[in-house]
């Protein structure tokens, strides 16, 4: 299952592992508009939203393991420059 939403409180216990993206706002809202198919407008609708998930459900909190995606990855899909900032293997105690 993947999706921007999928961390919700009410579904995370239907998966076997948990995997969070992390990245700053203004880092993703810059790389929405530097694709070029985002306009602005859609943006400033979708960024509300996305905080009050985040505050309400705090995804990187549910998730077994957190990656820090704020590192533009090479053109050849290089992903070196990901870095795991917590793991925790499913069924072993959540983070705090």
């Amino acid at each position: 299952m993947d999706g921007v939403f999928s961390l919700r409180n009410e579904l995370v216990d239907y998966y076997d592992l948990r995997i969070w993206f992390s990245c700053p706002q203004d880092i993703r809202v810059s790389r929405l508009l530097s694709r070029g198919d985002t306009p602005q407008a859609e943006i400033d609708a979708w960024i509300p939203m996305e905080e009050r998930y985040h505050a309400v459900h705090e995804p990187e909190k549910s998730a077994d393991l957190v990656i820090d995606a704020s590192n533009n990855l090479s053109p050849d899909g290089d992903f070196k420059s990901l870095r795991v900032t917590y793991w925790s293997p499913p069924d072993t105690p959540q983070k705090d």
